[in-house]
């Protein structure tokens, strides 16, 4: 003869069910808010002050190689008020994003290069809350380089 369990109740059969049920539709509930709802949008931190000083230098490079390859004179323009830094054979474009400050030291509203890579040199400073760097453009020979402003 053969036993066989049977469940007295029918509340001892569903008994682990409720706990399964609960966690995965706080998870699926999680998931959807977390998709749905927008990320808290964050000030720039020193590395992405980083980025975007080396990223305004890469341009203040190609406007100097530009200006000896066609041999005619580039300027970089620099637009302080829209936060906008642009190439001056119109290859490249950089929007800094909110809570960059943008600063240029500079004769004119850009930096200039002549055809064999001289400048009249300028600065420009990218500065948030947190940290600041200024990209340098040597008087003269029209060198480009970075430093961080304490």
């Amino acid at each position: 003869m053969k036993l066989r369990w049977r469940p007295t109740d029918r509340r001892d059969r569903d008994a682990g069910y409720a706990l399964i049920d609960a966690v995965s539709g706080t998870l699926v509930l999680a998931m959807i808010a977390a998709v749905a709802l927008p990320a808290p949008s964050r000030a720039p931190g020193p590395a992405d002050l980083t980025a975007l000083s080396r990223e305004v230098a890469a341009i203040l490079h190609m406007d100097r190689a530009r200006a000896m390859q066609d041999g005619g004179a580039k300027v970089t323009m620099v637009d302080a008020a829209s936060r906008l830094v642009a190439s001056g054979s119109g290859a490249r474009r950089l929007a800094l994003p909110q809570g960059v400050e943008l600063q240029l030291a500079a004769s004119a509203a850009g930096i200039g290069f002549d055809r064999d890579g001289r400048s009249a040199g300028g600065q420009i400073r990218l500065s948030s809350e947190i940290a600041a760097f200024v990209v340098d453009v040597a008087p003269i020979t029209g060198a480009v380089s970075i430093r961080r402003v304490e």
